[in-house]
């Protein structure tokens, strides 16, 4: 296994076990689509990089998948983000500053786990695949 792909794994086990903690540890209150959302998407990320890390076959197919929906949530959400804080800015002026710059410190702290590591991964995943072990060479018989 090349070291970018095996970096790749443990660093989805390491993110998926995060984005699935993190809501039952980390909000104080229970919301079940961000709950189950989160957990779901733990949980995806978690199998993936175990996957990888067993050379599985269906490992790259679905770090593929929970990649794009890892970025495509994670967009959504970041872009749900800037919309608030240009809301608040705009309506509420230098009173609203404050907030806004909360969730502008929030976006670039989710930036890097949303949006690049995703891409990233799917950068690297573009060419990988696991496929059946090639049969070992033959020996050739020596022509009498």
């Amino acid at each position: 296994m090349a070291p970018s792909l095996r970096a790749l794994a443990i660093a989805d086990v390491v993110l998926g076990a995060i984005v699935a903690a993190t809501p039952w540890v980390a909000l104080p209150g229970r919301i079940a689509i961000v709950d189950a959302g989160a957990t779901a998407i733990g949980v995806l990320h978690v199998a993936a990089g175990a996957g990888l890390l067993l050379r599985r076959g269906w490992a790259v197919r679905l770090a593929r998948t929970s990649a794009l929906l890892l970025l495509v949530l994670g967009i959504a959400l970041l872009a749900g983000l800037a919309v608030s804080a240009s809301f608040l800015y705009g309506v509420y002026g230098d009173v609203g500053r404050g907030g806004a710059f909360s969730i502008a410190v929030a976006i670039v702290v989710l930036l890097p786990y949303l949006v690049a590591f995703p891409i990233v991964e799917l950068i690297v995943l573009r060419a990988a695949r696991f496929d059946a072990p090639a049969d070992p060479p033959r020996k050739r018989r020596a022509k009498r």
